[in-house]
C-alpha cells in the first residue's frame, strides 16, 4: 500500500509539472525572443522592439517591408494605421526604425500590436506593446 502511495504521489508531481509548464509557455511571458519569421529565400524578418515615444509609436526591426499598428477595443481588432520608415541601417536592409502617430481616442485600448510583413507582403511578425506603454497613452 506504502509503495503505491508514494507512486501516485509520484506521478500527481509530474502531472502538475507537465501542465505548468505548458500553462507558462502559453502565458505570453516576456522571455522569448523576438517576433521573427524566416521567409523563403531572403532574410528572416523580426520585430525587435515596439515602443511609446511620444508622439509616436516606435517599432525596430529587421528586413521588414510594411509595418501595420493595430489595437483591440472592445475584442474587436481595428487597424490604427501604417507605420513609414525613418531609416535603414545599411544595405541589407536591417535595423529598420518605424513611426507612426499616436491617433487620438486609442484610450480603453485592452491591447496595442504591431504586425509586420516581410519584403514579399507575407506576414512575419507580430508583438505586442508592452503594458507600461499601453498605461501611459
Amino acid at each position: 500500500m506504502r509503495k503505491n502511495t508514494l507512486l501516485i504521489i509520484a506521478l500527481l508531481v509530474l502531472v502538475a509539472a507537465l501542465l505548468g509548464a505548458g500553462i507558462w509557455a502559453l502565458s505570453g511571458n516576456n522571455s522569448a525572443p523576438p517576433a521573427q519569421s524566416a521567409s523563403s529565400g531572403g532574410p528572416p524578418t523580426s520585430i525587435k522592439v515596439f515602443r511609446v515615444e511620444q508622439p509616436n509609436f516606435v517599432v525596430q526591426g529587421d528586413n521588414l517591408g510594411r509595418v501595420e499598428i493595430w489595437a483591440v477595443r472592445g475584442g474587436a481588432p481595428q487597424m490604427l494605421g501604417t507605420a513609414t520608415m525613418q531609416s535603414a541601417a545599411g544595405a541589407s536592409n536591417s535595423g529598420d526604425t518605424w513611426i507612426m502617430p499616436i491617433p487620438a481616442g486609442i484610450r480603453g485600448a485592452s491591447e496595442i500590436y504591431a504586425k509586420g510583413y516581410g519584403q514579399n507582403g507575407n506576414p512575419a511578425a507580430k508583438i505586442d506593446l508592452p503594458p507600461q506603454d499601453l498605461k501611459n497613452l
